[in-house]
């Protein structure tokens, strides 16, 4: 075995053990419990995702969460009936439902996006900021190189 292949398995273990940790659904009532809100973990998800760009279709919504648009509007219609999203037809084509946040939606993703910045600053408190820096620089270069071997050239999520 190389020692880049042993790298990339202690790499691999690393990012397997972070996306476990931070996936499980007690880790999501910690930071809801925290940012004193109510949302399911899927459907924070899903009003991240509308809240980034602000508004999409219920299709693309499904097509970022890899679920059906059958699943992707119900989880829709719930933020809807929480006052989070409004859902308004396709000015170009009114067979197509698009999803706004609304300015609670965006607010309660702001407390949850906070809170769980104070869980990692908790976690990194005896990291140097050289090391946070560093860190933040190369996963955010993983993360666009990951995307570039996943996505067709020219198509971004």
């Amino acid at each position: 075995m190389t020692d880049r292949t042993r790298t990339l398995e202690a790499l691999q273990r690393g990012l397997t053990m972070v996306v476990r940790r931070t996936a499980i659904p007690r880790t999501h009532e910690r930071i809801t419990r925290r940012a004193g809100v109510e949302i399911e973990r899927v459907e924070a998800i899903a009003l991240s995702r509308i809240a980034d760009v602000s508004s999409m279709r219920v299709t693309e919504l499904a097509d970022q969460l890899g679920v059906a648009c059958s699943t992707a509007g119900r989880h829709a219609a719930n933020l809807e009936a929480g006052g989070l999203v409004t859902r308004t037809p396709d000015p170009d084509d009114m067979r197509v439902t698009v999803v706004n946040a609304t300015a609670a939606g965006v607010e309660l993703i702001e407390r949850l996006r906070e809170t769980q910045r104070s869980l990692l600053a908790e976690a990194l408190t005896d990291w140097e900021t050289e090391d946070l820096e560093n860190l933040a620089s190369l996963l955010g270069r993983l993360g666009d190189d990951l995307l570039a071997i996943a996505e067709p050239a020219g198509v971004r999520r």
